[in-house]
């Protein structure tokens, strides 16, 4: 289920890519993808986005129609980044970064911008927290790695994201976000690995009790 499952994000990834989807529409057959308990309702979120520049699989469970490819590994440096803080000004961090269990992002007043699409997660749960006073904190992660959210929204909104594969965690990274939000915004937004940030769209918000 697992390859599966797989299978049908990057298929999703590419449609995105080539313009066969749109921005909210693809990040909601994504998470879509991981509440599946089956192939049939994969097979529903990927039917009829096949496209001829992209030779796309198509999902079967316990059948693969072509191998998939061995997933590159991010080069992370081995010492551990420091914690994201932005005071009155704005912090951005993209690339092949280490982010370790435990980091805090904390925004008063002022904008951090973590992408996540080239940092390698361990296997296991990797926490970050994160606390928004009057600010914000965006967070951008690839398709197919499983996120939760943990925090609540005081007069402001925290991401309610829950994306875990069915049937459990099984060994594979998962990020949780942890924190508050106070008079500011925690947000998640999803986008496919090597590419800009949707092509200038809106990320997708996820309001509190959603």
């Amino acid at each position: 289920m697992s390859d599966a499952r797989e299978e049908a994000i990057e298929q999703l990834s590419s449609a995105f890519a080539h313009d066969a989807i749109g921005l909210a529409d693809f990040e909601e057959r994504v998470d879509a993808a991981y509440a599946a308990t089956d192939g049939a309702g994969l097979e529903a979120l990927v039917h009829g986005l096949e496209t001829d520049s992209a030779a796309l699989v198509r999902v079967r469970t316990g059948e693969m129609s072509a191998p998939r490819p061995a997933a590159a590994t991010a080069v992370v440096p081995a010492s551990r980044a420091p914690d994201a803080l932005a005071v009155l000004g704005n912090l951005q961090r993209s690339g092949a970064w280490h982010l370790a269990h435990g980091s805090k992002a904390v925004a008063v007043l002022g904008n951090v911008e973590l992408d996540l699409r080239d940092v390698a997660l361990p296997p296991g749960v990797t926490e970050l927290t994160c606390r928004a006073v009057f600010g914000n904190i965006e967070i951008t992660v690839p398709p197919n790695l499983a996120v939760e959210c943990v925090g609540a929204g005081i007069l402001g909104s925290f991401s309610s994201l829950h994306r875990i594969p069915s049937e459990g965690e099984g060994g594979r990274a998962v990020l949780r976000i942890l924190g508050s939000a106070v008079f500011g915004n925690v947000e998640v937004h999803t986008r496919p690995r090597g590419m800009a940030d949707a092509q200038g769209a809106t990320p997708r918000r996820f309001p509190a009790g959603k």
